[in-house]
């Protein structure tokens, strides 16, 4: 029979929460006490208990992370947290982590667009930003399909100009860029 451990933890949390707790499973419910080494691939962002025993007979046990507020506007960032042990397949979970760190972003787009063609937009920010930052592009309708869904601003620029391609159903709609906890001005577009 194959052996497995399982994290769970909550999927999001924002920078300056002290502390957050995840669990990891570990089927079968191991026979004596199971030494399970933990890790988050991303350091600067989620410090994780390096380890935690799982009690002979028990199926879980509980472990404790630290949200690092490192004062940089980043964005959001998914990190997975790994739970690992000898006979074992590795376990693991993914956490998103919201920025606390205020921003105000812009989007501008042209005021008519053509199905199916490229057009141009911009999105800026108050301030440059610290480390390279994914900025999602959310529609106000399903019935329109864009190209790419997601800008990447790279770290030290408050501006990026990007090419944008819709297809669908033409209507009037309006798309935001999505970061959360930053103030967002969105754009309508025919």
């Amino acid at each position: 029979m194959d052996s497995y451990l399982f994290v769970t933890t909550p999927e999001s949390a924002v920078e300056g929460m002290e502390s957050i707790t995840g669990t990891v499973i570990a089927n079968p419910t191991p026979e004596n006490d199971l030494i399970v080494h933990l890790t988050s691939n991303n350091l600067s962002r989620l410090s994780v208990q390096s380890e935690i025993t799982i009690k002979a007979g028990k199926e879980s046990a509980s472990f404790s992370m630290s949200i690092i507020d490192e004062q940089l506007l980043n964005g959001s960032s998914n990190i997975q947290v790994l739970a690992s042990v000898s006979n074992y397949y590795t376990g693991s979970a993914n956490l998103n982590i919201d920025d606390n760190d205020p921003a105000i972003l812009n989007l501008m787009l042209p005021d008519k667009v053509m199905n199916g063609y490229k057009m141009q937009g911009k999105i800026s920010i108050n301030r440059p930003l610290d480390l390279d930052t994914k900025i999602p592009l959310i529609l106000s309708t399903t019935d329109i399909n864009i190209y790419p869904e997601t800008v990447v601003m790279p770290a030290g620029l408050s501006e990026i100009t990007f090419d944008l391609t819709m297809t669908g159903v033409p209507q009037t709609i309006s798309m935001t860029p999505s970061v959360a906890n930053w103030t967002v001005n969105c754009e309508t577009i025919i």
